[in-house]
Formats: structure tokens, C-alpha cells, sequence
């Protein structure tokens, strides 16, 4: 029986059938317990990888394509022929990325490389359920001699990290006190320390006065699409700045 996608909450391009037709997939089911990131080692699209991977005795679960948007060709428990390893094709879920440039450098763009990001963060939720670290957020060479996932992922790998990370703790975060009116006390509670709250409340004092306070930090932790993605927008525009304005805070309060 062919595999089902999973229910990942934006839209999946469904190829598994076809990649199943190619008998580039060992039908066995494992416990997951790690994300591998690849470069195609091109550009190509959702159905370009299919057609390479029809002669090519290869395959992976997931690829994210220039524009972000992502196909499934194996199912999410079973085993990929992806990473040249056996314990990583047991182990692990494979996510391919498409290059924006060739060698020497095999640019990922950020649009790719942050929607198998954010895949990555609703498989630790959903499917590894296990926090992501550097102990099983990994790159092809990982698991074997090889340049893939190219040198522009190595270098940007800590970007790529917490990105991840970021989309876990949105998928593992209960929605309920804020969405129900809750508290800045019961929004507190969601927090892993009291440093991550300070860190979230201080990016909601600099877009507003305390008396907007409780319906920013309502609006900022949360995503009225339901993706996730106003959170994270917020994230990146203010993580550079909020170490400074923490500061400010501070010697505001202590000036008072």
C-alpha cells in the first residue's frame, strides 16, 4: 500500500506514488529520530528531482523547491535511499533543497532553505516528537563522505538551526491562553524560562506603549493565519536588535 503525506498544515505536492513506481524506496517502516538536509547539487523543480531520481537509484522524503513550495515522495516513517548510510536511512528524514546557484558555491536561497526549515520544525513536533539540536538536525555528510548539503549550507547551518528551532516551539506551543483571552501571566507560562518571555516582551515594548502592551504580545506570539509566519517575521526583523533594547528597558526602569 502506497504511503499517505503527511497532514502538514500548508499544501504538499503528492509524488509518492511516483517515486514508488521508480522502486527507489525500501518499503519498511522506523522510528524517526533525526532531519538530514541536502542540496540537489542543481535547480530543480518538484517534479525535476522525480524525473533524476527515475534513473538515478536515489530518493528522499521531502524536497523544497526555489520558491519554498514542497513535494513528498516517501513516506514519512519509511526508508529513503538518501543518505549512503544505512543507520541514517533508518534514522533519519531527508529533506532536499534546490540551488539557486551552481558550484562552486551552491546557493540555497532563503526561501528554500527556511520552508525545509520549517518542515523540519513540524516533523520534530509531529512525527520525531523530540526537541531539535545539533545532535539530530544534520547535513548529508553527516552520515558519509560527501560536499552535500554544499558549502553555503555549512555556513549558514546555525541560521538553519535556529530556524528549526523556532518552528518547533511554535508547533509545540498550546495556542489556548492566547486565544481565548488569557493572561500576560497565562502567555508567560508558555515560555521554556523567564529569559524567552523577557526576550518576546521586550520585541512587543518596542513596537508599542504599555497601554497597547497586552494586545501586541497577544498578536505577536501568535499567527492569525495559523502558520506561524507573522511570528517569525517579527522574530528575524528584531533578533538583531534585542539584546540593545533589553538594555534600554532596563536602564529606563532603573532611571525611574
Amino acid at each position: 500500500m502506497t504511503a499517505a503525506p503527511i497532514k502538514y498544515d500548508l499544501p504538499i505536492a503528492n509524488f509518492i506514488a511516483g517515486l514508488d513506481a521508480t522502486g527507489h524506496v525500501t518499503h519498511r517502516n522506523y522510528t524517526k529520530k533525526s532531519v538530514t538536509f541536502h542540496h540537489n547539487g542543481g535547480r530543480l523543480s518538484l517534479a525535476g528531482i522525480l524525473e533524476v531520481w527515475k534513473t538515478r537509484p536515489a530518493s528522499a522524503h521531502f524536497q523544497s523547491d526555489a520558491a519554498g513550495r514542497i513535494g513528498q515522495y516517501v513516506g514519512v516513517y519509511e526508508y529513503a535511499w538518501a543518505t549512503g548510510n544505512t543507520q541514517g536511512n533508518i534514522e533519519s528524514i531527508s529533506i532536499e533543497m534546490a540551488d539557486k546557484t551552481l558550484a562552486p558555491d551552491w546557493i540555497v536561497d532563503p526561501v528554500t532553505w527556511r520552508a525545509a526549515a520549517r518542515l523540519a520544525g513540524w516533523l520534530f513536533a509531529n512525527v520525531i516528537k523530540a526537541i531539535p539540536t545539533r545532535n539530530n538536525v544534520f547535513v548529508h555528510h553527516h552520515w558519509k563522505s560527501t560536499d552535500c548539503a554544499g558549502p553555503y549550507i555549512d555556513r549558514i547551518f546555525n541560521d538553519l538551526l535556529l530556524e528549526v528551532q523556532a518552528w518547533y516551539k511554535i508547533f509545540t506551543t498550546p495556542k489556548s491562553p492566547v486565544t481565548t483571552g488569557g493572561t500576560l501571566e497565562d502567555i508567560m507560562a508558555l515560555y521554556d524560562s523567564a529569559a524567552d518571555f523577557e526576550a518576546a516582551l521586550t520585541r512587543a515594548t518596542a513596537k508599542g506603549t504599555e497601554q497597547g502592551m497586552d494586545a501586541y504580545v497577544k498578536r505577536f506570539l501568535t499567527n492569525n493565519s495559523g502558520t506561524g509566519d507573522l511570528y517569525m517575521d517579527e522574530v528575524r526583523a528584531q533578533r538583531t536588535k534585542e539584546n540593545s533594547l533589553l538594555q534600554q528597558i532596563v536602564n529606563n526602569t532603573s532611571k525611574a
